[in-house]
């Protein structure tokens, strides 16, 4: 069982890694001002997985953290 709870993690972490381009893509301007957390939008920022269209978003917040994390993120 231990085993097979290893591989699944495994399975899902390279596919995540395949799909890393398209992290959070889906994300729009509206979504991240009305639906999502400060603390949500801070992670997502910091996150070198992020596509560029998200953090030209986040770039824009008022919160000065979300934006400073954007800058701090190598995809940006």
């Amino acid at each position: 069982m231990k085993k097979f709870l290893t591989s699944v993690l495994v399975i899902s972490s390279v596919i995540s890694v395949l799909n890393a381009g398209d992290k959070y893509s889906d994300l729009t301007r509206d979504y991240l001002n009305n639906n999502v957390s400060v603390k949500i939008k801070r992670i997502v920022a910091n996150d070198p997985l992020t596509a560029h269209k998200v953090l030209e978003i986040l770039f824009q917040d008022k919160d000065l953290r979300v934006r400073g994390n954007v800058v701090a993120n190598p995809s940006f």
